[in-house]
């Protein structure tokens, strides 16, 4: 009964690979299903497969469809076995384990020849085929008895040319040069493009790449180094421009040059034509100088592509730019735009235009809570977190709940979560290089799981600078007369200096972009002048600062003979040692009052001044060739 049940069994569900190992469809390889076979047309293999009505199922090796997966596969439409003379169509199903998930592609009118399809499916993975022939007319039932013919499926993941990831293009190959990996590309004339995995950009982005470039056999016989140009061309085939050099519309792109191209990798950087909104193709090519042909067989070696935007807005409510979820939307609250998004667990994710990042910034959001009934029944506010997390899916890292990878994040966090409008700023992850998607989240710090159907309303999401530039390094003030001339050495900052703010006391004299100021027409006195540096966010560094700065005009100082004062400051002794003769000194106090007066007789002395005030004194030296006058200062 049991045998009698099974091939009942298998006699109403048709082909299947339920006694089998699974079949791989992009190689070939592993057991041929039953009843089917491998037949070779036109010297290429391709799986015959019996259909029989919709029951023609069988197992495969997975196969998974990302976002920017491409599958492509070949197939023909054998009717000479099957009497049925009315219009068909060829049916293609991929199924996932459970059968939860299905994801179809048909081809009307199904092919008798051999016939190219590029289908697409639904993200997911599959580890099932359904093949069927349908009917276009009358009942549109399947049939039994005719053949498909299905060629060996080529999936491809959608190379990416910021991270290296995804199928590399054909006639390309990644190598790793000093511990670095490159993309190694023989040129073929103008013909080195291939489409990347689309990269949304926004106003300002620019673009860097490092290369270098090598000549072929043919081009190292007939033209020097110096007579090629090398480039590394970014496009958008969606948004064209006016062809300048004939008619029609070509891609708007902008070009990564090296003028002339560069033996060694020489690093290139470019703000993307205003024209272009996306990245999804690239070009490499030589041009020679001459005619201004391209190059062939020449080989260039790039490494990935990376960008940076000037752009500080991440997601803002006055100008969406994405498709919203039918959990999210735009809404006004007092004249001010929010974004609302209805909780669904940890499931409440968008996609977002990427945004690079730059080092030492932070995110910032203004956001409230609201608790659905629900969570009012069983729930306190004050036991819930609001999160608006802003993640990297490209620069993933360990997962520190379990195996494998999670995208980089930075949570921007309520603890709690709050009924009013807050404001939270988080220091973005060092992990993360962009922002690609953002969570939003309630979790109950109770059981530590997320709550569902409460809303969150949310601002724009800002990036801000909030990293300090370093102190101006070695202010040094040199006197001269009334003047005072302030030099130091040039500030650091993630992002960029703006300019330096000097002050005299605690007085701002003045913003300056140079790292020197002069400062005139003071009185005789002693001052501090201090520089503090500022970014383009108007972060300040600490302060440097001098003290003691003599000015005193009022003494007149004669250059008579050469003399030397050391050490000034002064702690206790102090040396001189003159070119003449001294015949006597004489110390004065800031305010003309004579503290002391020795007769000397030498060409050096030491004077201790150990038991003398901190503060300015005026030494007056007489030599054989007159007196002069010299400040110290005493510490």
């Amino acid at each position: 009964m049991r045998k009698t049940l099974t091939a009942l069994l298998i006699s109403f569900m048709g082909i299947t690979g339920v006694f089998s190992a699974p079949f791989n469809l992009q190689t070939f390889e592993g057991d041929v299903p039953a009843g089917c076979s491998i037949d070779t047309i036109d010297g290429i293999p391709y799986l015959k497969v019996r259909i029989n009505s919709w029951n023609t199922f069988f197992d495969i090796v997975p196969i998974t469809i990302g976002q920017y997966t491409s599958v492509k596969f070949s197939y023909k439409f054998d009717k000479d076995t099957s009497t049925n003379t009315v219009p068909v169509q060829a049916f293609f199903q991929l199924i996932n384990s459970d059968w939860s998930v299905k994801s179809s592609v048909t081809d009307k009118p199904a092919s008798t020849t051999i016939k190219s399809l590029t289908p697409s499916f639904k993200l997911g993975t599959y580890s099932k085929l359904q093949l069927a022939v349908q009917q276009t007319a009358g009942s549109w039932s399947a049939i039994s008895g005719p053949f498909i013919y299905i060629s060996k499926v080529k999936v491809t993941n959608s190379f990416d040319i910021r991270t290296f990831e995804g199928d590399a293009p054909e006639g390309t190959s990644i190598v790793t040069i000093g511990g670095k990996k490159y993309l190694q590309v023989v040129l073929n004339g103008w013909n080195s493009t291939f489409m990347v995995r689309p990269f949304i950009i926004r106003d300002g982005y620019e673009a860097t790449v490092e290369f270098k470039y090598s000549r072929g056999p043919v081009t190292d016989d007939t033209l020097s180094i110096s007579k090629i140009n090398a480039v590394v061309q970014l496009m958008d085939t969606v948004n064209k421009v006016k062809n300048p050099w004939g008619e029609g519309m070509i891609p708007s792109s902008t070009a990564l040059s090296q003028s002339p191209a560069s033996e060694s990798f020489k690093t290139v950087s470019a703000k993307l034509s205003s024209s272009m909104k996306l990245v999804n193709q690239i070009q490499f090519f030589g041009q020679q100088t001459l005619s201004w042909g391209p190059t062939t067989g020449d080989t260039i070696w790039v490494s990935m592509v990376s960008f940076k935007s000037n752009n500080p807005i991440v997601l803002d409510p006055e100008q969406v730019d994405i498709e919203l979820p039918s959990w999210m939307k735009v809404v006004s609250i007092d004249g001010k735009k929010y974004f609302q998004v209805i909780l669904n667990g940890w499931n409440s994710t968008i996609n977002i235009v990427p945004v690079p990042l730059k080092e030492g910034f932070s995110a910032q959001v203004e956001f409230k809570y609201a608790r659905c009934q629900a969570t009012k029944d069983t729930l306190q506010i004050s036991k819930i977190n609001a999160v608006v997390q802003v993640m990297d899916t490209v620069d993933k890292v360990d997962n520190p709940w379990g195996e494998g990878l999670i995208p980089s994040s930075t949570a921007l966090a309520q603890s709690p979560a709050s009924e009013t409008f807050k404001t939270v700023v988080g220091k973005l992850s060092k992990d993360m290089t962009l922002i690609n998607q953002v969570q939003f989240f309630g979790q109950q710090t109770i059981s530590w799981g997320p709550t569902t159907g409460d809303t969150l309303w949310f601002g724009k999401i800002v990036l801000v600078d909030q990293t300090k530039p370093t102190a101006p390094a070695n202010l040094n003030a040199t006197v001269t007369g009334n003047e005072v001339a302030l030099t130091w050495s040039a500030s650091t900052d993630n992002d960029a200096i703006a300019g330096y703010i000097v002050k005299q006391g605690e007085n701002v004299l003045d913003t300056v972009t140079k790292t020197s100021y002069k400062v005139s027409g003071l009185a005789d006195g002693t001052y501090t002048f201090s520089v503090i540096a500022m970014d383009k966010s108007g972060n300040l560094s600490a302060e440097a600062k001098i003290d003691g700065v003599v000015v005193g005009t009022a003494i007149e100082q004669t250059n008579i003979t050469t003399l030397s004062f050391y050490p000034n400051p002064v702690t206790d002794v102090l040396n001189i040692k003159a070119k003449d003769v001294i015949k006597s000194i004489a110390i004065y106090s800031v305010t003309g009052q004579l503290q002391r007066i020795m007769s000397i007789n030498a060409n050096s002395t030491t004077i201790n001044l150990e038991s003398f005030n901190n503060g300015i004194y005026f030494i007056s030296v007489q030599t054989v060739s007159g007196v002069s006058t010299h400040r110290i200062i005493k510490k």
